[in-house]
């Protein structure tokens, strides 16, 4: 389900909100290995031009659950136009995972 709801967001963001031309992750015919390619690239011709290059990685890996959702909600709606039942049901999947992001969390804890 999940699949299909970002198939569909990624086709409305295509026609109505694009992607920056370097956005890589979720985009057909785009991938780590494209991004990757690309920074190590820049840095080449930084390098050879006698650029002074600095490189600095962040692990957002956990953004989603760090992130409150209104604020993606807000970005979805007034960025990407996204409306009616589809931010519903956005709106829905964001409380359901939260939902049970903190029931795994509680298990966790009392567990141990």
């Amino acid at each position: 389900m999940e699949k299909a709801a970002l198939q569909k967001l990624l086709v409305h963001c295509e026609k109505n909100a694009p992607l920056p031309k370097f956005q890589s992750g979720l985009r057909k015919y785009h991938s780590t290995e494209t991004a990757l390619l690309k920074v190590q690239n820049d840095i080449f011709v930084r390098i050879g031009n006698k650029e002074v290059t600095l490189l600095v990685l962040l692990d957002l890996s956990a953004a989603f659950d760090t992130i409150e959702h209104s604020i993606l909600q807000n970005i979805l709606q007034q960025d990407f136009g996204v409306a009616g039942t589809a931010l519903n049901w956005f709106t829905y999947f964001f409380l359901v995972a939260n939902i049970v992001y903190l029931s795994v969390i509680r298990l966790l804890t009392t567990s141990i």
